[in-house]
C-alpha cells in the first residue's frame, strides 16, 4: 500500500514531457466529441483512430487535428441529456471538462479499486462495485434493484440454470438503502387476509428455514441467519374483528398453528398487557418472529457473486430501444461516468426508485400503452426506547387494532414501536415527532402500565411503496413490452414476498408458466383491464345521472 501511495506521487509530479501525452489524448477526447456533433459517420471513423505511442509525428499531427476542430467548435458543450442520448446508440462516455478534473478522476478510481482489493485479500469476500474491465457490456437478463425482491429473481435463474444465463444486478448502492426494513429487523408474520399472500409467506419461511442450503458454497463457512421467535399477538375490535377472523381461517386451511384468545387469556397469557377493549386475540408462535435483513442481503450477494452474478454501482437514466424494442439501459456510475448495457429481459424491481423508471418508459415514444399503475409512496416512522421496568422475554409482537406494533429488542430494556401506512410527508424531522406524540404515546399509555416513564433513544423513517389496488403487488411483463418486467408495490413485505417472486418470475420466462405459486391475477395488464372498467363504469354512471336529470327536468 506505501508503495502505491508513492507510485501516486510520483504521477502527480510527471515531468512536462509526459503530461503531454495526457494533454494529447484529452484533446483528442474531445475531438471524438465535437466530432459526434458533426456527423455520425465521422465521430465512427474517429473512433477507430487512435494515438500511436511509438511516433512523436503522429502524436502532433492527432494534436494538430484534434486543436484545429475544438477551434472549429468551441461553443460545443454536451450536456447531460446529449450525452444519455448519444449511449442510446453508443459505448461509454467519460465527460471530463479538464484535463486535471480527468486526472484527479483517475487517481480516485485507482484508490478505490485498490481499497477494494486489498478488502477483498484480507475478508475473502467480495463485496461493492466492479472494475471498469469486468463491467460487463450485455447480459441475458438485467436486474434493476438490489434488494431483496432484485436478489431472490438473480438467485431463482442461477440457481435453475448455472451456466445458462447471463444475470447482471444494477443498483445505485451497495446495499440498496430504499429497501423497507433495513434500518431495523425484519418481521416474519403470517397474518394474511389473501391465499396468495400466505402462500408466499410459506414460501419465504421455508426458503429462510434452509437459507444455508440455499447459500452453501465451496471453501467458505456455512452461513447461518438467526431467528428470533417472539410470536405475534394480533388484538381485533369491531371494525377489523372480521378481517383478522378471515386470517385466523387462512390459518386453518395452510395448518399455521394459532391460537383464539378471549381478553381474559390474554390477561392471563401476559398480565402486563392491557387488552380489556379489545374483542380477541389471535396468537402464532411458531412462524412469527425477528430476523436481521442485512445478514441475508450479504449472504445472498457473497453466494451470487459465487454463481456469476455480476453487481453495478450505478443509477438508471434512460432506455434505450431498436427496432421497436427496449434493449439497453443508460446508467451513471458512482465516478461519475455514463454507460450502457444492452439486455435480453429486464426485470425492475428497485422500490421507491421503481416509479422514476415507469415515468421514463410511458415517456418513450415506441411504448404505446402508458400504464399508470396506481402505486403510492407511504413510511414507516419507528422508535427505539429504554425502559427498565418493561415486560421480558414472554414478549410477543403486539399488534394494535390501528396497525401500530410494538416488540423488544434484546434484553437490555430497548423496545421498538411502529407506525405504518403513514402519507409521504416532506418535513420528516417534524413528522418524527408529531407522529410520536399522536400515535405512539396513546397506544403505550392504551396498552401498558409500565410505559409511563420511558426514554427516546432514536427514530427513523423508512419508505415503501404501495399497490392501491391490491395492497400486494404488480409481478408480471408490460402489456406490450415482452422484455420487461415488474415486480414493485409489495408495501412493507418485500421481505417476506421476495423470494416467491423470483421463484414465479423465473418460471414464466423460462417454463413460460407459473408452476409453484400462480401470479398471473397481478399481472399489469389485469391491472390495466381493471383500471379501463373501472373508468368506463364510472362514465356510465355520470351518463346515467345526466339522463335521470333530463328525465326530471322534463
Amino acid at each position: 500500500m506505501i508503495n502505491y501511495f508513492k507510485s501516486v506521487k510520483q504521477f502527480m509530479t510527471l515531468p512536462q514531457v509526459q503530461c503531454s501525452l495526457l494533454q494529447t489524448t484529452y484533446k483528442n477526447y474531445q475531438y471524438i466529441l465535437a466530432s459526434r456533433k458533426l456527423s455520425l459517420s465521422a465521430y465512427s471513423n474517429c473512433k477507430n483512430s487512435k494515438i500511436s505511442h511509438g511516433s512523436d509525428l503522429q502524436q502532433q499531427s492527432s494534436k494538430n487535428e484534434s486543436e484545429a476542430v475544438i477551434k472549429k467548435n468551441e461553443d460545443v458543450v454536451m450536456t447531460e441529456k446529449e450525452i444519455i442520448e448519444c449511449l442510446k446508440q453508443e459505448d461509454s462516455i467519460y465527460p471530463y471538462k479538464t484535463e486535471n478534473e480527468k486526472v484527479k478522476q483517475i487517481l480516485k478510481n485507482d484508490l478505490i479499486y485498490t481499497r477494494n482489493e486489498i478488502v477483498q485479500k484480507l475478508t475473502g469476500i467480495k463485496l461493492g462495485q466492479c472494475a471498469p474491465q469486468l463491467v460487463p457490456k450485455e447480459t441475458d437478463c438485467l436486474i434493476i434493484g438490489g434488494g431483496i425482491v432484485g436478489l431472490s429473481i438473480a438467485y431463482a435463474i442461477r440457481s435453475e440454470f448455472p451456466y445458462g444465463m447471463n444475470v447482471a444486478v444494477i443498483d445505485k448502492n451497495e446495499f440498496a438503502p430504499t429497501t423497507c426494513t433495513l434500518a431495523s429487523g425484519t418481521v416474519i408474520q403470517q397474518n394474511f387476509s389473501e391465499e396468495i399472500e400466505i402462500q408466499m409467506a410459506n414460501y419465504c419461511v421455508e426458503f429462510l428455514r434452509t437459507f444455508s442450503r440455499h447459500t452453501m458454497m465451496a471453501q467458505k463457512d456455512i452461513f447461518k441467519v438467526p431467528f428470533d421467535p417472539l410470536g405475534s399477538l394480533v388484538l381485533a375490535d369491531e371494525e377489523c374483528g372480521e378481517n383478522v377472523l378471515n386470517n385466523f381461517d387462512w390459518h386453518k386451511k395452510y395448518s399455521i398453528p394459532s391460537e383464539y384468545l378471549k381478553p381474559d387469556d390474554i390477561k392471563k397469557m401476559f398480565p402486563w398487557l392491557k387488552a380489556d377493549d379489545a374483542l380477541f386475540g389471535i396468537l402464532n408462535n411458531r412462524n412469527s418472529g425477528l430476523i436481521n435483513p442485512n445478514e441475508v442481503l450479504t449472504c445472498m450477494k457473497c453466494k451470487l457473486i459465487n454463481l456469476g452474478v455480476h453487481f453495478i454501482n450505478g443509477e438508471v437514466l434512460d432506455y434505450g430501444a431498436n427496432n421497436n424494442r427496449i434493449r439497453r439501459v443508460v446508467y451513471k456510475s458512482l465516478d461519475n461516468t455514463y454507460n450502457s448495457i444492452d439486455f435480453n429481459k429486464c426485470f425492475i424491481a428497485g422500490g421507491t426508485e421503481s416509479l422514476k423508471l415507469i415515468d421514463i418508459i410511458n415517456n418513450m415514444e415506441d411504448v404505446l400503452i402508458k400504464m399508470r399503475f396506481p402505486l403510492e409512496e407511504k413510511m414507516i416512522y419507528e422508535y427505539c426506547f429504554y425502559n427498565p421496568n418493561g415486560p421480558g422475554l414472554n414478549t410477543p409482537i403486539v399488534v394494535n387494532t390501528d396497525g401500530v406494533y410494538f416488540r423488544r429488542e434484546g434484553l437490555s430494556g430497548l423496545y421498538i414501536v411502529g407506525v405504518p401506512s403513514v402519507p409521504a410527508n416532506n418535513d420528516k424531522e417534524n413528522g418524527i415527532y408529531e407522529i410520536f406524540d399522536s400515535k405512539v404515546k396513546p397506544f403505550l399509555s392504551t396498552r401498558f402500565d409500565c410505559f409511563k416513564d420511558l426514554e427516546l433513544r432514536n427514530g427513523w423513517v423508512q419508505k415503501y411503496t404501495t399497490n392501491k389496488a391490491n395492497d400486494i403487488g404488480i409481478i408480471g411483463p408490460h402489456p406490450t413490452r415482452e422484455e420487461l418486467f415488474f415486480a414493485i408495490g409489495f408495501t412493507k413485505c418485500g421481505f417476506l414476498f421476495g423470494p416467491a417472486v423470483g421463484r414465479g418470475l423465473m418460471e414464466y420466462i423460462i417454463y413460460d408458466n407459473y408452476l409453484t405459486i400462480d401470479f398471473r391475477l397481478y399481472h399489469p395488464e389485469n391491472l390495466y383491464l381493471r383500471q379501463h372498467l373501472e373508468a368506463e363504469g364510472k362514465l356510465r354512471l355520470k351518463q346515467i345521472e345526466n339522463s335521470d336529470r333530463q328525465y326530471l327536468s322534463e
